[in-house]
């Protein structure tokens, strides 16, 4: 049976986890003292990433090869884009990354897909919203234009398919989602809008909190299936 939402049992198992506290030494490092790491601050920054794909591959034996594949693919090309973005003038190239990235999450969360219209309106809705709140920036920058509106695109369809597959536990998947998405948007506030105080780290607290929900999704409806 497919974990759709996420117990009291699924919650203490994942934060009694030696896992999560190898991932969340390294996250906290980088969102209270990112400044401290210099030049090298990329490899802290894309160790709690390597940590969970380290998670998966430990527990692969939980997941079916093909769910395996997707997950350490997705969190794989996240760790190559977080090291794009944190090095200077690497904005497309990070961009790319994180596209393929939400790419191989969207075909994870969508086994077992349910269309929902009401699902559907609201992330098509966000995706337009999203788009016109920047396109002042964008139009004047047409290198950025047609990366950033497929970008979006794209992680419209990992919302999408989050909240509408049956494979994975839903609760945590959307929640997942839900986080990559608003750490995204932040950093599309931030750059193409209005900069804001201490953004790295409400963005860095958010995307490492989506990524953890993502890959525990699948744990988590392994570990149900498992039990069932």
């Amino acid at each position: 049976m497919t974990c759709v939402s996420a117990s009291g049992k699924t919650w203490k198992g994942m934060m009694m986890d030696k896992w999560t506290a190898l991932f969340a030494v390294p996250a906290l490092l980088y969102v209270v003292i990112p400044s401290y790491f210099g030049e090298k601050g990329y490899l802290v920054k894309m160790s709690p990433i390597l940590v969970l794909l380290m998670t998966v591959l430990a527990k692969s034996k939980r997941i079916g090869n093909f769910e395996c594949v997707l997950l350490v693919c997705g969190l794989w090309l996240s760790s190559l884009g977080d090291v794009a973005l944190a090095l200077e003038d690497n904005f497309l190239q990070g961009l790319i990354y994180f596209r393929a990235a939400h790419f191989f999450y969207m075909l994870l969360f969508g086994r077992g897909l349910e269309f929902r219209w009401g699902v559907a309106i609201v992330a098509s809705s966000i995706a337009v919203v999203s788009i016109v709140l920047m396109y002042p920036k964008l139009s004047s920058d047409s290198s950025l234009f047609l990366p950033v509106v497929s970008y979006t695109l794209v992680i419209t369809g990992m919302l999408f398919t989050s909240a509408c597959g049956t494979k994975h536990c839903r609760t945590l998947g959307i929640l997942g989602a839900g986080l990559f998405a608003i750490s995204d948007f932040l950093i599309s506030v931030n750059k193409f809008m209005v900069p804001f105080p201490y953004h790295q780290v409400f963005i860095h607290t958010i995307y490492y909190s989506g990524q953890f929900f993502i890959a525990h999704s699948i744990l988590a409806s392994s570990s149900s299936k498992k039990n069932n």
